[in-house]
């Protein structure tokens, strides 16, 4: 059995939270721990540890993420659950560096239901 997309949405604003609050315990719940991360900044791919860190080695930057546009594929399945989801879209970010003018983003976020919860297995984004 699946995750449901409101089980998906909840993850993910409670994702939000806590990476806008720079909450790195609560940011890692919900990522895999063979996640992969493309990094923006650095143009590498990082995965697991690595990757972990490299999101929240963001917090020393002040950074907020405001979502702008969100699709949501459930990769074929269309009984309101899945195993596996991809979450696109559009967003805000604002750092340290120009916090008057944030940047936009677009992002895609790999997720798969793991022991009863979501969890972010892969995240990548690109200035746009």
């Amino acid at each position: 059995m699946g995750g449901t997309i409101a089980d998906l949405l909840i993850t993910l604003g409670k994702s939000i939270g806590a990476f806008n609050e720079h909450n790195e315990a609560a940011v890692k719940e919900n990522l895999a721990p063979n996640i992969v991360v493309g990094s923006v900044r650095t143009e590498k791919t990082l995965r697991g540890t690595d990757g972990i860190n490299n999101i929240t080695n963001n917090f020393k930057d002040n950074p907020t993420f405001t979502l702008v546009r969100l699709d949501i594929d459930l990769k074929g399945d269309n009984d309101g659950t899945a195993t596996k989801a991809t979450l696109t879209g559009k967003a805000k970010w604002k750092d340290n560096h120009d916090p008057k003018k944030p940047e936009n983003i677009q992002f895609t976020f790999d997720c798969v239901f793991m022991e009863k919860n979501w969890s972010f297995q892969k995240v990548v984004a690109d200035i746009v």
